[in-house]
C-alpha cells in the first residue's frame, strides 16, 4: 500500500529539515508507521523521533516500553518516554480510564513535540480505532460531526487514520509493509 499520495494530499509530511514525532505503542500499526517514516525521512530529508507513553496498566507494559526503545536504537531514532499511573489519575480527576489514557498520551505527545521542535505528530490507527471513536462520540451525545470518526490531520496531535487499513491483527500483519513490521500486539 503506497500511502505517499494520501499523506501528501492531507499535508501530513514534514518538509526537508523538519521533524516528525511518531507515537509508538509497540503494536503492529505504530511499529509499521515508525519503519515507514524512518525510511521515508532518510529519502526525503526529514528527521523522525519516537514517543512512547507507558500507561502502567498491563503486566507487559515494561516489555512494551523496552521493545520500542530497542526498535528506536535499531532504527537510530531518538526515543522519548513518559510513564503515568492512568488508573490513579482517572480516579483523581473523575475521568474514565480510556479517556485518561488518551488525554495523558496526547498531552505527552504535544509537550514532547514542542520540546524537540517537531512540526508534526504521527499516530497510527486502523478501522477499529475509527469505529471506537464513533461509538465514544455517540455516547457523549455528538452531533453529525462526531459520526465522521477521526479526521486526518486535524490538529497537531489528532490521530489521522491510515486509509483502508483493515482492522485487527490479520489486516495489519498480512497487508503490504514498508519494512519488517513486528509488534507486541
Amino acid at each position: 500500500m503506497d500511502l505517499m499520495p494520501w499523506m501528501q494530499q492531507q499535508g501530513m509530511l514534514p518538509a526537508a529539515g523538519e521533524t516528525v514525532l511518531c507515537a509508538v505503542s509497540g503494536g503492529r500499526d505504530s511499529v509499521c508507521l515508525l519503519h515507514y517514516l524512518a525510511s521515508l525521512g532518510r529519502r526525503r530529508g526529514f528527521a523522525v523521533a519516537a514517543a512512547h507513553y507507558n500507561h502502567l496498566m498491563r503486566p507487559t507494559a515494561g516489555r512494551d516500553e523496552d521493545f520500542v526503545a530497542g526498535l528506536c536504537r535499531e532504527l537510530n531514532v531518538p526515543f522519548y518516554v513518559e510513564r503515568g499511573d492512568v488508573r490513579a489519575i482517572a480516579r483523581q480527576r473523575g475521568w474514565g480510564v480510556e479517556e485518561a489514557g488518551r488525554r495523558l498520551r496526547y498531552d505527552f505527545l504535544e509537550r514532547t513535540a514542542d520540546a524537540i521542535g517537531a512540526s508534526r505528530i504521527a499516530t497510527a490507527h486502523h478501522l477499529s480505532d475509527q469505529a471506537e471513536t464513533v461509538v465514544l462520540n455517540l455516547l457523549r451525545g455528538t452531533g453529525p460531526e462526531g459520526l465522521a470518526g477521526i479526521p486526518p490531520g486535524a490538529g497537531t496531535a489528532d490521530p489521522p487514520p491510515a486509509p483502508d487499513l483493515p482492522a485487527g491483527d490479520r489486516g495489519i500483519s498480512q497487508g503490504p509493509r514498508p519494512g519488517p513490521c513486528g509488534g507486541r500486539d
